[in-house]
């Protein structure tokens, strides 16, 4: 994966370059890799018709769960 930076050109036109590349902590480049989510969440067209955000959805279960099972080793 990496970051580009752009300008533009006297003649209007513009111009855009990579500048920065992401890495793993294993030191793997991320350029045609893609990040693994830690929570897997099907989306389906319907739900967004719906205004139904599954990945909000699922996101605040787990900082609930998180949020219950710090909670049970206090």
């Amino acid at each position: 994966m990496i970051s580009t930076g752009g300008t533009s050109l006297i003649d209007g036109t513009s111009l855009r370059l990579p500048f920065r590349g992401w890495y793993l902590p294993n030191g793997a480049d991320m350029e045609n890799n893609g990040a693994m989510p830690d929570i897997v969440v099907d989306q389906k067209p319907d739900d967004e018709v719906a205004d139904n955000d599954a990945q909000l959805r699922a996101a605040v279960m787990d900082l609930m769960r998180r949020l219950d099972d710090e909670g049970s080793t206090r």
